[in-house]
C-alpha cells in the first residue's frame, strides 16, 4: 500500500520509520535537528513535495529519504491508519 505525502508523491507504507511536524526543523528548531536534516540535506536525501509553493508541514522519514511534505502530520498519520485498517 501506499501513501500520499502530497502534490502527487506517494510512498510505501511499510517504509515509512516516522513523520515529524516540520517545526521541530524550523530555524529555532534544536541543533540537533538542524544537524540531522543539513546532514541528510548533503547526501542529497532529501526530497522536497511542496514545490517551492508551499511551506513544508511534515517532515516524512522512510527507509529510502527524508520526504518534506505539504500535508500536516496528523493528517498523513490519519491516512495511514486508514490504510492499516483497510487490510
Amino acid at each position: 500500500m501506499y501513501l500520499h505525502i502530497g502534490n502527487g508523491v506517494s510512498v510505501r507504507t511499510g517504509e515509512v520509520i516516522a513523520l515529524w511536524d516540520y517545526r521541530l526543523f524550523r530555524p529555532a528548531a534544536a541543533a540537533s535537528n538542524l544537524d540531522f536534516l543539513a546532514a541528510a540535506g548533503a547526501k542529497g536525501q532529501v526530497i522536497s513535495c511542496t514545490e517551492g509553493q508551499e511551506e513544508p508541514k511534515t517532515l516524512v522519514v522512510t527507509e529510502k529519504g527524508l520526504y518534506l511534505s505539504p500535508v500536516s502530520a496528523p493528517t498523513l498519520r490519519r491516512r495511514q491508519q486508514m490504510v492499516f485498517e483497510k487490510r
